[in-house]
């Protein structure tokens, strides 16, 4: 079994009601284990920390303007396939699973702003809109291992997840890990 540390960061796109962001860049931190299963096979679930920010802000006599702030405690629960057949310092990889996901902070602002003609503030309003506290996620991605020593090795993977749920959010990600 190995184990360690992991950074990612990529462009996430949320849809979240009848509000649709702008892809932005995101990032998390994490642990992770690789458990090997049988010739090539490895269960490899991560723990992550992911904080999401998103905003949106109209320009019309009606403004609109949304704040979406999320912290989430991520686990993947991914089934890896290493093609250990080539056997060198740099083994190529695939792996597929799901996301757990628990929600930190589920609650996030909006606020609707009317102007007159001259822009003076007519009235404000502001709402809270709730998101799920739990979500699930598809993964998937592809990566190579550097094997730097024979009990260390430097993974980098490129990922695709989309979460399942009405409101949801999508993201490519490039993922770095280092196993202790």
């Amino acid at each position: 079994m190995r184990w360690g540390v992991l950074a990612g960061a990529g462009i996430a796109k949320l849809f979240l009601e009848s509000y649709d962001f702008k892809p932005k860049l995101q990032g998390f931190v994490g642990v992770f284990a690789d458990i090997p299963l049988i010739d090539g096979f490895s269960f490899h679930p991560e723990l992550t920390y992911r904080k999401y920010a998103f905003s949106k802000l109209e320009e019309s006599k009606t403004k609109l303007n949304v704040v979406y702030n999320r912290q989430d405690f991520v686990l993947p629960l991914m089934l890896r396939y290493t093609l250990v057949s080539l056997k060198g310092k740099i083994l190529p990889y695939m792996q597929l699973g799901a996301e757990l996901g628990y929600a930190l902070k589920n609650e996030s602002a909006s606020q609707y702003t009317t102007t007159d003609p001259d822009d003076f503030i007519v009235w404000t309003e502001s709402g809270i809109i709730k998101h799920d506290k739990f979500g699930i996620a598809y993964t998937a991605g592809i990566g190579t291992e550097w094997k730097i020593r024979s009990n260390h090795s430097l993974f980098l993977d490129l990922r695709y997840c989309k979460e399942t749920t009405k409101d949801y959010l999508t993201g490519y990600y490039a993922v770095v890990s280092f196993n202790l």
